[in-house]
């Protein structure tokens, strides 16, 4: 299968992996919070804690995929993610804290490598698809598993038991090797470079890459995208107490009404595809930051259910945005590496780290407006370095002089 559609297999590989993880994920934040009545703030220790590890996870998983390669780690990490699962399904079983949360912290960790593998190869592997319709895929393909994942998980221990979400992981798990491992492409057809958009493109592309301007628009889409989750994991993280205090009862209606920003991700995403003039442009990331800035708190803020659901849809959009970007200009100005994939992820980690672990020193345990205050604070604070460096990128993109980057970039891609 693999030499007539090498991409293929990579991007179910990543379809199931990212609906493992996103399954589970769920699982323990819901369970905590459903099951063993814990409050936000021990649900946001757990995150943080986890986006420690996935940062460590990220970091070296970067380095070691141009090391090992990109089949060998992906392989190798989803088979060590089999007994991970597995032990998550004991945890529930045995209904204990501690090992929900030391479950979370094995996913971070050696899940975190998978992604830099799968980014890398499907950015190099030969093949016919363009680079943006390559990303836009696999985003499309975890936003989708995101969203399906975060609305059923509910439904799926009501079917299965919370134990049964875990096994149905591990199963997942284990066809995710099975197939990076056996129908993936060999190593020796994953290339050192990626694949450009089109070959007429890549004078055009070449200007790009050596315009100083596309490397401040590179950090400050890194940044923008760590500040995103900042945002996403204290909310993912918050939703359980959210639902419960608007007197949701029901955990599969409760997880359901929680995946809206999920479904809006997918819509995101799909944006970024079919209209690509935001590529190398800075208002268009400072446009998504600010609807990041307004959905986040209007979302942390919810008094009632349709509050809830259109801050989630507005919360949605500006995440596939500036993920969008971040993962674009990473693969773009360095050429598939996996170093570059691994810092993307990593700077996901730190986001991780960073807001759950302010929001759950912010007030008491259960109180959501200490934690949207704190959120306001630190995304406030990073929209303002944003328009610095804004400002800095239209200073070098003024004395370059003969590289527009904005016309270039909107034909380029």
């Amino acid at each position: 299968m693999y030499w007539r559609a090498p991409l293929l297999p990579w991007y179910i590989a990543h379809w199931l992996a990212s609906f493992m993880t996103a399954l589970t994920s769920n699982a323990v934040f819901f369970f905590a919070a459903y099951e063993l009545h814990q409050p936000a703030e021990v649900q946001l220790g757990m995150v943080a804690a986890g986006g420690l590890v996935y940062t460590i996870g990220a970091f070296y998983g970067g380095r070691l995929v141009d090391r090992l390669g990109q089949r060998r780690l992906g392989s190798y990490m989803a088979l060590i993610c089999i007994p991970v699962c597995a032990f998550g399904a004991w945890a529930v079983m045995q209904r204990s804290l501690a090992g929900v949360f030391i479950f979370l912290l094995m996913i971070n960790f050696f899940s975190a490598p998978l992604w830099p593998a799968i980014e890398s190869a499907l950015t190099c592997v030969s093949g016919k698809l363009r680079l943006t319709k390559r990303i836009t895929i696999y985003n499309l393909n975890w936003s989708t598993t995101g969203f399906i994942a975060g609305g059923i998980v509910g439904s799926v221990a009501l079917w299965l038991s919370w134990a049964g979400v875990f096994i149905v992981a591990a199963i997942l798990s284990l066809v995710v090797w099975i197939i990076i491992a056996m129908l993936s492409v060999p190593q020796s057809q994953i290339h050192a470079g990626h694949v450009e958009d089109s070959p007429e493109e890549l004078a055009r592309s070449q200007a790009i890459l050596a315009s100083p301007k596309s490397k401040t628009l590179l950090h400050m889409a890194w940044l923008s995208n760590m500040l995103s989750y900042v945002a996403v994991n204290t909310v993912v993280a918050v939703l359980p107490t959210i639902t419960i205090a608007l007197g949701i009862k029901s955990y599969a209606l409760a997880t359901a009404l929680a995946s809206v920003w999920a479904l809006t991700r997918i819509g995101g995403f799909l944006l970024t595809s079919f209209w690509t003039g935001w590529h190398y442009r800075v208002h268009w990331m400072m446009i998504s930051f600010a609807g990041l800035l307004l959905g986040t708190v209007a979302l942390l803020l919810s008094q009632s259910v349709l509050v809830l659901v259109v801050s989630q849809a507005i919360f949605g959009v500006a995440v596939a945005m500036l993920y969008s970007g971040s993962l674009y200009y990473a693969m773009h100005l360095s050429h598939g590496s996996g170093a570059n994939a691994g810092i993307h992820e990593g700077l996901i980690g730190i986001g991780t780290v960073l807001g759950p672990g302010v929001a759950a020193i912010s007030g008491s345990p259960d109180s959501v407006t200490p934690k949207a205050i704190a959120m306001f604070v630190i995304l406030t604070i990073g929209g303002g370095v944003m328009a610095v460096m804004a400002r800095r990128a239209k200073g070098l993109g003024a004395a370059a002089g003969g590289v527009d980057i904005k016309q270039d970039a909107s034909t380029s891609t």
